[in-house]
């Protein structure tokens, strides 16, 4: 669907290599640029948002309570 839309590709990290996913995309150069778009959620008022708000303006390693 990303890709449809704005010419995006999503990698599953857990489905396969993601090395070789990206070589197989490029011709095998592998890519220019690559964006890392996991994190919290932007906007929440939920207990774990507000930790992990928290978490990163004290720059606190990750904590188990925000693995979900």
């Amino acid at each position: 669907m990303t890709q449809r839309h704005i010419g995006s590709e999503v990698i599953d990290c857990t489905a396969t290599d993601v090395g070789e996913e990206l070589r197989e995309h490029t011709g095998g150069r592998g890519p220019g640029v690559c964006i890392e778009a996991v994190g919290m959620e932007a906007r929440s008022d939920s207990p774990v948002h507000l930790y992990d708000q928290a978490e990163q303006q004290l720059r606190l390693p990750d904590g188990p309570a925000v693995r979900h």
